[in-house]
């Protein structure tokens, strides 16, 4: 989550990466969600993610913000503090999905944030795990955490 450094208030400015490849938020316009492109080796992975961190670093602290360090929020006085991300174009879709969380699970749970990742393998890797497990792409993810006692 993005906060002010003077008060580690949420920050209530627009998010500030529009268009960045490498840089999305996720349910609220204060939250930065980095998304690394298809790294080859661990050692890519962790520069190409270093990297982006200290893009957003250096962005956020030429506006006076910083990221939270804590997957709580910071104090938050009321509901119109959080802003639902805001999607223009062929992604205004994506907005009225967030709305739709809001009024589903209230918005307050939106600004749980916190480390995930997501993970993907390569087309090569995808087709030989497919046809070892005899299963498609989509159980091969879905099924991953099986599949673990067999990797």
């Amino acid at each position: 989550l993005r906060v002010n450094v003077s008060d580690n208030r949420l920050a209530y400015t627009d998010h500030p990466f529009e268009g960045d490849v490498n840089i999305s938020k996720d349910f609220c316009e204060n939250q930065v969600e980095i998304i690394t492109p298809v790294c080859d080796s661990t050692d890519s992975l962790y520069e190409t993610l270093s990297n982006i961190n200290n893009h957003v670093k250096e962005v956020l602290n030429r506006q006076g913000e910083k990221l939270w360090n804590s997957s709580n929020p910071p104090r938050v006085l009321n509901e119109s503090e959080i802003r639902i991300a805001k999607f223009e174009g062929a992604d205004k879709e994506k907005e009225q999905y967030r709305e739709y969380l809001k009024t589903r699970y209230g918005v307050w749970k939106m600004l749980l944030s916190g480390i995930h990742y997501n993970f993907s393998f390569d087309r090569q890797a995808e087709e030989v795990l497919t046809n070892r497990f005899g299963t498609d792409k989509d159980s091969l993810y879905l099924k991953n955490l099986l599949m673990k006692k067999h990797l």
